[in-house]
């Protein structure tokens, strides 16, 4: 057949076997073949896939024009939907689609594989991105952007542009680079959101979108981005239009620890730490929270308390900091967690995941605090067949202990508090049964300290696993 729509194809014989042929022979590279049982009968179900339809669908003025397979297919399906790691439908904009498109092509989701492949070796870390900080302001509906440095960028690429923090924090769009002009790059659409960097708050950076045709890890690899430093890095972005293949276990997408940067511990006695770094608002010594950054551990009669795990899919505990002496002198102030912040699904807003509060210094000369974990950067893969063993992980850092190496009763200092982990977008045709990888968003643990002053644990990040695409509702679907 050309085509072939059947949700089920019942054999009544005690014994058969079917063949289903295809006039395209790669279609059957993202198929699925169910055997069940029914005592002398059985059920086989020939699955095959060789086209994503997107969500635009829906809207039948939106059908392809370019290819007359998915235009058709298009064209008879009543809706299109897709399936997120909650368990529900939603419709979804799938990200390079852009409004103004009345064609909607399978390279704007997948890529066009431009790149070719990559392969990272047995113990070997790249970084597949390049970032650079937009200068100034860039409104809404503008094209040109103005920016650090426009030597990473080419004609004809594609860029992400992200707002980190500040006003819009959390907004991202993609376009193609129609023109460079020193520092002035064109796109080929208009912003979606105010673009700024200005101020000690608001950061926006533009981001390099590789096209892969293979992404293949090796034993104990690591693909990673680029700290954030302030200004730019944190994301991890890329298009796979073939496969994309996370290893063996060992081998790991990781954007662990290069979201929102912990804070310092107190740098001298009697001295709080400095709050974690936050999508919103200037870090600060105080025990208070940072937005979703974790507040500093605080200082009470000489005593360091820990700091404070930052916040992301929900709050971030708080530091502990409690002491009684022989005078019967009470300290319960303690370090706040940070605040849960972001979108149920990283698809309507993406963050990274927040610092965790630097430890409060003791009175005592000896020894450290400990500095807060950073929070786990974001990561986004578009890719029709993802499988391997590797992991996929965001996951925030840990809270550094506090050092009491050099005091004999065990020092005084607060510990650390944990980053919260980051954000994961995955968007593919079909998720392989060959390997059971993981995607992981945990928030990092807080520091410990021999006195008892701990860091407060990081809130766990938010991801987004879209698999499977469907016709109908979540519970009466049919598979294409």
């Amino acid at each position: 057949f050309d085509r072939l729509f059947a949700p089920t194809i019942l054999l009544e014989a005690s014994s058969c076997f079917l063949v289903i042929a295809s006039s395209q022979s790669y279609t059957f590279e993202a198929g699925m073949a169910l055997i069940t049982w029914f005592g002398s009968y059985f059920l086989v179900f020939l699955m095959s896939v060789p086209y994503l339809v997107p969500s635009e669908m829906s809207d039948r003025s939106n059908c392809p024009t370019a290819n007359t397979t998915l235009s058709s297919l298009c064209e008879s399906l009543p809706s299109v939907q897709v399936s997120s790691s909650t368990g529900q439908s939603q419709d979804y904009r799938l990200p390079g689609a852009t409004n103004s498109s009345d064609s909607i092509a399978l390279t704007n989701v997948f890529g066009d594989g431009r790149d070719g492949e990559v392969v990272v070796d047995f113990l070997h870390t790249v970084v597949v991105n390049s970032y650079t900080s937009v200068k100034g302001n860039a409104s809404e509906g503008s094209k040109s952007i103005l920016v650090t440095s426009s030597s990473i960028f080419r004609v004809g690429g594609e860029v992400c542009v992200m707002q980190m923090k500040g006003s819009n924090a959390g907004s991202s769009m993609y376009g193609r680079v129609t023109k460079i002009s020193k520092n002035t790059m064109v796109l080929n659409e208009g912003l979606t959101f105010n673009c700024s960097t200005h101020g000690d708050v608001n950061r926006c950076q533009v981001i390099t979108v590789p096209h892969f045709s293979k992404v293949t890890m090796k034993d104990h690899a690591t693909l990673t981005g680029r700290p954030w430093d302030g200004y730019v890095g944190g994301v991890i972005v890329f298009r796979a239009n073939k496969e994309v293949h996370t290893g063996p276990y060992g081998s790991r997408i990781s954007a662990c620890s290069i979201g929102f940067r912990g804070g310092l511990g107190g740098k001298t006695r009697g001295l709080a730490g400095l709050q974690g770094e936050s999508f919103d608002g200037s870090q600060s010594i105080a025990h208070t929270s940072n937005y979703d950054g974790g507040g500093g551990g605080p200082v009470c009669h000489g005593y360091g308390g820990g700091g404070a795990g930052g916040g992301h899919q929900s709050s971030g505990d708080h530091g502990t900091a409690y002491y009684r002496n022989r005078y019967g002198i009470h300290c319960t102030q303690h370090s706040a967690g940070g605040s849960s912040n972001g979108h149920s699904s990283v698809s309507e807003s993406i963050l990274m995941g927040s610092g965790g509060g630097g430890g409060g210094h003791g009175s005592q000369c000896c020894g450290l605090p400990g500095r807060g974990g950073s929070g786990g950067g974001i990561i986004i893969i578009s890719t029709p067949v993802l499988v391997g063993e590797g992991l996929i992980t965001a996951c925030g850092t840990s809270g550094q202990a506090a050092d009491h190496t050099f005091h004999k009763s065990g020092g005084n200092h607060g510990g650390g508090g944990g980053g919260s982990g980051g954000s994961i977008l995955i968007i593919t045709l079909r998720k392989s049964t060959k390997g059971l990888f993981g995607v992981r968003v945990g928030g990092g643990a807080g520091g410990q300290s021999p006195a008892g002053y701990h860091g407060g644990n990081g809130s766990g990040g938010r991801k987004t696993f879209i698999a499977n695409i469907f016709l109908g509702s979540a519970m009466n679907s049919y598979w294409l």
